[in-house]
């Protein structure tokens, strides 16, 4: 059982091999055709991707990034240019100027004041801190004293010494948190010019981390600050990244050319394990910090990859579409010349050429299987003499009609074919010679009864028919001789008639 499956599945392969030769030489020309296309296509893609991948790598290190910086700086810098107005009315706010000015007695009206404030604007936390006393108010109350030797309070003093209206200051609340505030601190001032105090905004920070966090995870980006020391004080959320600059790899051989940088923006590149880096860096001249966007190259071009196989994908559908479109229109093609080289142009019928080698193939299914095999020809009387007196179309419609009939009259696996001019040959497979002069009789009778238009009307046409079964010992060509022979006797004998002929080994 095994073994026939085997030998089943070998014959498929062999079969299936024979044929896909034959389809592979038949349109092997379309076959080379369309490899040449698709390696075309998917070449020029890949052409493109690399074009492609370099113009997006230098757009970003020259436009991109340098546009990241320039958004989160206006942002920034917008944040701070509120936050200084919001401290400039402060400073001349009339109710913090009397409360001063009135030796800081009544602090509930002072805190009510800083509360209203406060809850005007959510973003910022409003403080005033007095000369006389250093007590750091907000909308709570009192939340420490200010003290010299206490680096948080830096801010205050810088304001305290500065020949200028404001200062901006970045500090950490505290030793308990590392989250640091922006200060801006406006100078408080008598008639004068005595300095009273300071009152301004301080701004968390974290906000300008939301807005880092949304170049990161948007346009995969790296961005964080340094202070002049090259220490990373501000990362966005993703990278978090720490450390000072001098001592990380790739960036610490332009780490200098960074920090000493404060008057232009910087774009350049580093290499980092194997991998471009792009950049673009500038000063914040209110923070005092350096601000770093930072991109992976291959990030960037990455980006494209994607339209690389959607591009190489959509040339390869069109092509393969328009090779099967190639492909029908040759095989209908094909099809319609191998009809019309097989077939006779007026009956459809098989032409001779087409019946001879149907023929041959036949022969060799016969000696094999060891049936009979018979065949008739068969002629029209007196067609010339209808074309004479009717004209050629009479005498064409008239063979049509009769190869419609006889098409009508046989059986599916029997070969017709217009022998040549008014004869018809009929091929009978698995037909002794008694059953094929049935056949011929039957198919006299039906044309001597069909009426045939004319001109004039109806005509009665009648056919001379050869019949002979074919002897295993005989050629082709001396059975065709026999046939031929039956059927000019059968006009000899006054037409309308068939004949058969019995073979006679010689």
């Amino acid at each position: 059982m095994h073994e026939l499956e085997s030998a089943s599945t070998v014959s498929s392969f062999i079969n299936l091999t024979v044929y896909m030769r034959h389809l592979y030489k038949k349109y092997r020309l379309l076959v080379w055709l369309g490899l040449l296309l698709i390696i075309g296509i998917v070449a020029n893609s890949a052409v493109t991707l690399y074009s492609t991948r370099a113009l997006m790598v230098q757009t970003s290190a020259q436009k991109t990034l340098p546009l990241t910086g320039d958004s989160l700086s206006a942002e920034i810098q917008r944040n701070i240019a509120r936050s200084i107005l919001t401290s400039a009315r402060m400073a001349d706010d009339a109710v913090v100027r009397d409360w001063i000015l009135s030796d800081e007695h009544d602090s509930a009206r002072l805190l009510a004041h800083l509360k209203s404030a406060q809850q005007k604007d959510q973003s910022t936390s409003h403080f005033l801190v007095t000369e006389k006393d250093r007590q750091f108010y907000d909308s709570q109350g009192v939340i420490r004293t200010i003290n010299p030797e206490n680096f948080h309070d830096t801010w205050y003093f810088k304001t305290r010494a500065a020949k200028h209206a404001y200062e901006t200051t970045v500090a950490a609340e505290s030793d308990e948190t590392n989250h640091p505030n922006l200060y801006i601190s406006y100078r408080i001032q008598n008639s004068e010019g005595k300095f009273l105090g300071a009152a301004g905004v301080s701004m968390p920070l974290e906000l300008v981390t939301k807005a880092m966090d949304h170049y990161v995870n948007d346009f995969k980006r790296s961005v964080y600050f340094v202070d002049t020391s090259g220490k990373i004080v501000l990362s966005d959320n993703q990278h978090n990244l720490h450390g000072n600059i001098h001592e990380q790899e790739g960036i610490k051989q332009i780490a200098e050319e960074i920090l000493n940088n404060e008057h232009t923006e910087l774009n350049s590149s580093y290499e980092l394990a194997a991998t471009n880096i792009l950049f673009n860096a500038r000063y914040i001249p209110e923070l005092g910090w350096h601000l770093i966007v930072e991109s992976d190259a291959a990030d960037e071009a990455a980006q494209v990859q994607p339209l690389f196989f959607v591009n190489a994908a959509i040339g390869v559908i069109i092509t393969t579409l328009a090779l099967l479109l190639a492909w029908f229109s040759i095989a209908h093609h094909q099809s319609r010349l191998l009809a019309l080289t097989n077939c006779d142009g007026m009956t459809g019928l098989m032409n001779r050429q087409s019946f001879t080698t149907s023929f041959q193939q036949t022969v060799l299914d016969m000696r094999r299987a060891k049936y009979p095999l018979s065949f008739i020809l068969f002629d029209i009387d007196f067609l010339k003499k209808i074309n004479e007196l009717h004209g050629h179309v009479t005498g064409d419609q008239i063979i049509m009609d009769i190869a419609r009939m006889s098409k009508e009259s046989v059986r599916g696996s029997d070969l017709l074919c217009r022998w040549g001019g008014e004869q018809f040959a009929l091929l009978l497979k698995k037909c002794e010679l008694e059953q094929a002069y049935k056949v011929a009789e039957q198919l006299r009778l039906n044309v001597q009864n069909h009426a045939f238009s004319i001109a004039d009307g109806a005509a009665s046409v009648t056919i001379s028919l050869g019949v002979a079964e074919w002897a295993e010992n005989e050629s082709a060509d001396e059975l065709f001789a026999r046939v031929d022979e039956a059927m000019y006797f059968a006009k000899s004998e006054g037409r309308n008639r068939a004949e058969v002929s019995y073979y006679v080994s010689g």
